[in-house]
């Protein structure tokens, strides 16, 4: 069975500094003016009933992004990430977010019906308090 993950273009952001903005309507490009633009590998553009979004095949799907001194080669002490998706499995690992390596690097992914931040550098995985929309 195919399992798929839609991301959703955001509305509006009220975050200053903004390193990488994906609306991700019908490309991966950034439209934070930083250029952070990313590579598609086996991703379609649709429109649903969320709106314009990425839709990932839950097997070769994935969105790269060249090393960029706004995005991951610089100590960030503080770091926001807003992500909208629906995913058709919640309970099979599925990664949102990964970067970095097996160190300064971390990950958001859903498991058995949560979504979890793992933090590579002291190896340990946070439950992330999670509002569904249904």
């Amino acid at each position: 069975m195919m399992k798929t993950a839609m991301v959703r273009k955001r509305k509006s952001s009220k975050v200053n500094n903004i390193a990488l903005d994906l609306p991700l309507v019908i490309n991966s490009n950034d439209i934070s003016g930083n250029s952070n633009d990313g590579t598609d590998t086996d991703i379609t553009y649709v429109t649903t009933d969320i709106g314009g979004c990425a839709n990932f095949n839950g097997t070769s799907s994935i969105i790269t992004f060249s090393d960029s001194p706004v995005i991951n080669l610089m100590q960030i002490d503080n770091r926001y990430i807003k992500l909208t998706f629906k995913a058709n499995d919640t309970t099979t690992r599925q990664f949102i977010w990964t970067e970095g390596g097996t160190t300064s690097g971390m990950s958001i992914y859903i498991e058995n019906n949560n979504i979890y931040f793992y933090d590579n550098d002291v190896n340990y995985k946070y439950l992330l308090c999670v509002r569904y929309l249904f």
